[in-house]
């Protein structure tokens, strides 16, 4: 939502976004944006994002995990790198 607004800040907590309450334009503008998003376990990710490759014959992939803690971030790419089999 920030992006789509033109809002440059800090991406929200989890406890932030948990107390958030959409607008109806905010919902509108999350629904729009969905597809764009690949989210769910980390097997789940995998298929989207290989299934991403072929439509497109990509050779690689870029990933940017946006998440308010260095933490999270550091767990989504190792979570992606076992389900991808890479070494950590």
């Amino acid at each position: 939502l920030q992006m789509a607004y033109g809002v440059n800040a800090p991406i929200p907590s989890l406890a932030q976004a948990a107390d958030f309450t959409p607008t109806e334009r905010d919902r509108m503008i999350i629904e729009h944006e969905r597809p764009r998003t690949i989210c769910g376990t980390p097997e789940q990710v995998a298929e989207r994002m290989l299934a991403l490759k072929d439509r497109f014959a990509a050779d690689e992939l870029v990933v940017l995990s946006v998440t308010a803690s260095y933490k999270a971030r550091l767990r989504t790419y190792q979570l992606l790198a076992e389900a991808f089999d890479l070494a950590a």
